[in-house]
């Protein structure tokens, strides 16, 4: 129930502010049940130990939970650094949302402890196992652990510095979509359904020669200008208004925007539906510079070159969210020796999960990419806040740093376990989706998770002074 309502409070700010639910924004409600889930696990297995009233787990809890929300409200803030409207409003939606939800959330699971007790059914075995099997394997090889981990986080960065900026506007029809057929189809036969736009200055003789450089690399029937005009005139010379009298005036207009500038339509293949589109778009630009076109502009351009910004800029976004959401949760545990400690093991799947691109798009990193990666590193943190503060509980009691990540993998271990599986089954809807980028937003998703997971319980005993024989 506290869930639900969680889940309710996003679709009601959805309508609040004004912001219609499209393609990308439609898995906010979704992420925000799942974490709601989450830290509903984390509050039953403590509400479950020993009998735990809930005014104690909720100020034992509450805390911890409130800074996952924190975290994760701040990965979806950070993408506030693109000027894209549709990720501003995914970014506001996110960030309210899990806010509000969390608010909503843990209100009205504190009222309904007290009526509701826990079940007495034990935490599933495997979880347990999981988790301890992990801990006591990096506490028995520390060092080979953390020269593996080093090893492995090098290469996954090499690997993600070699993925390149792309994307696809063909990916975001539906699979099976009968536009992608049509548009290749048209590409194939008249150059394609976008148009590019040269205008150029100068002499009508450097004009014609420019129009046929233009016409040799992408066909007579895909390049539109006055010299075409002009031939179907039989004329050596640029038309005037009377040769043209007869020709449509918006189509004048469109080929001569004033009297000192020509305009050259050609229609082009979408840039980047794959390599040689791409390079015959980047031939055509280059060919039109240096023959004195003045400027190149229109939609190829657009999803050219601005779409390569955006992902520069998400990618700001994810190191500027990695930086603060550790910055922060060090600083909550009031010790900025925490920050490297919870770099590492938070830092090292995204960097893997951004080389499997390789695997997944061939090497393409799209906005898509960047965005489940930054989305990601704000979940994937709240595990390492979770054993965090179970294992500050055990120091605090006097606990030896090995028994306290004994004690945290034995409580919060578990439950990170099984809030992996939730979010794991709470994002595989995500995979039979008709759009591409929905199901690799959620893979993408579903594998830094259990990366963190397993990275968090091998690398965090030892980085916090676990050891076998301590």
């Amino acid at each position: 129930l506290s869930d639900l309502s969680g889940f309710q409070s996003r679709l009601g700010l959805s309508v609040w502010l004004g912001c219609p639910i499209n393609v990308l924004n439609n898995v906010i409600p979704i992420l925000i049940l799942v974490l709601g889930m989450a830290d509903g696990v984390h509050l039953a297995g403590h509400l479950k130990e020993s009998d735990h009233s809930a005014y104690d787990t909720v100020a034992r809890i509450g805390p911890p939970c409130a800074l996952t929300a924190l975290t994760t409200a701040l990965a979806f803030a950070c993408i506030m650094l693109t000027s894209n409207a549709q990720l501003f409003e995914f970014e506001v939606l996110g960030a309210l949302g899990t806010s509000l939800a969390f608010v909503v959330f843990i209100t009205t699971c504190a009222l309904l402890a007290q009526v509701i007790r826990p079940s007495h059914y034990p935490t599933p075995k495997f979880a347990n196992a999981f988790a301890s099997g992990l801990t006591r394997l990096s506490m028995a090889r520390p060092r080979v652990l953390i020269v593996a981990a080093s090893a492995l986080l090098a290469v996954s960065v090499v690997g993600y510095q070699q993925t390149k900026a792309w994307c696809p506007l063909y990916q975001n029809l539906p699979q099976g979509s009968t536009t992608v057929q049509v548009n290749d189809a048209i590409a194939r036969d008249f150059g394609g359904v976008f148009q590019m736009i040269v205008d150029v200055k100068g002499e009508w003789a450097d004009t014609m020669a420019l129009v046929d450089k233009l016409t040799q690399i992408e066909g007579a029937e895909a390049v539109l200008s006055n010299t075409a005009l002009a031939r179907w005139l039989v004329l050596d010379r640029a038309p005037t208004l009377e040769n043209l009298a007869d020709a449509p005036s918006s189509l004048i207009q469109q080929l001569r925007p004033s009297n000192n500038v020509q305009r050259i339509y050609i229609s082009v293949p979408e840039p980047m539906r794959d390599a040689n589109a791409y390079a015959l778009v980047e031939r055509l630009q280059a060919t039109a510079m240096q023959g004195g076109a003045v400027r190149v502009f229109g939609l190829p351009r657009v999803m050219r070159v601005e779409a390569v910004n955006l992902i520069a800029q998400l990618s700001g976004s994810l190191v500027l969210v990695s930086v603060l959401a550790t910055l922060i949760v060090a600083l909550v545990f009031g010790a900025l020796c925490l920050f490297p400690v919870l770099l590492i093991p938070n830092v090292l799947p995204l960097m893997l999960t951004g080389a499997s691109l390789h695997l997944w798009t061939g090497g393409e990193l799209s906005p898509t990419a960047v965005l489940a990666l930054t989305i990601s590193f704000g979940i994937a943190i709240d595990d390492s806040v979770h054993f965090l503060n179970r294992f500050y509980e055990a120091r605090k009691r006097g606990e030896s740093a090995n028994r306290a990540a004994q004690y945290a993998s034995a409580t919060a271990g578990q439950v990170m376990v099984l809030t992996t599986v939730l979010l794991t089954f709470g994002l595989a809807n995500t995979m039979i989706s008709g759009f591409f980028p929905i199901r690799l937003f959620g893979g993408m998703m579903i594998l830094t998770l259990w990366v963190a997971l397993v990275f968090d319980l091998l690398l965090l005993p030892v980085l916090l002074g676990g050891r076998k024989n301590s």
